[in-house]
């Protein structure tokens, strides 16, 4: 017991001073100083995670892209869908009228023919066999007088000339001319003059 007492009484040796110097120094050595928070550990591991290379992910996207790209107008589809998406296409129509509006009969004989002409335009595209009617009436309800089927190129107008006799119960008389297919008419009115009675003697 005495020899436990002296240790806890101090350290008196020169070579226990030295031994506890060491010792101290070793431990200050290993705690991190509060002048260097923050600072990484020289005795800790190095991590040996890289960060993902952003540059050549963006490159091999790129070439990618550009593959596609050309892959895509290379196919003759994908180059007629870009042709339609970038110009911008025409709506196919067709145009009905008459050939000389000027030149309508405004008044008719009943049972005499009159002359009609009309121009059909065929702006659809593509060649069109046209069915038209001619039609006469009174009232809403027309009589077909005359029907036909005219072939247009694209591009292209026709003329059509006839000569029919309207079918008109009244004084009044509406010709009309249909594309029915297209769903197009023009008309013009015609009137009869009123007959007059036999003169007496």
């Amino acid at each position: 017991m005495p020899q436990l007492e002296k240790r806890h009484s101090g350290v008196e040796s020169p070579a226990e001073i030295l031994r506890w110097l060491v010792v101290r120094a070793e431990d200050q050595g290993r705690r991190p100083s509060s002048s260097g928070y923050g600072q990484p550990d020289q005795d800790a591991p190095v991590s040996q995670y890289k960060p993902p290379r952003w540059d050549l992910w963006l490159l091999g996207t790129g070439l990618l892209a550009i593959a596609l790209a050309v892959a895509s107008f290379l196919s003759p589809w994908v180059r007629h869908e870009w042709s339609l998406s970038l110009q911008r296409q025409p709506t196919p129509y067709t145009q009905l009228g008459f050939s000389n509006a000027a030149s309508l009969p405004a008044t008719g004989v009943p049972g005499k023919g009159i002359p009609v002409s009309f121009t059909i335009t065929n702006d659809e595209g593509r060649q069109v066999s046209y069915p038209y009617v001619v039609a006469s009436g009174s009232g809403t309800t027309l009589t077909t007088i005359s029907s036909g089927t005219t072939v247009i190129a694209a591009g292209q107008s026709g003329g059509v000339r006839l000569v029919v006799v309207p079918k008109c119960s009244a004084a009044s008389c509406r010709v009309q001319v249909s594309l029915p297919e297209q769903n197009e008419s023009i008309d013009f009115m015609l009137t009869y003059p009123a007959q007059s009675g036999k003169k007496s003697k």
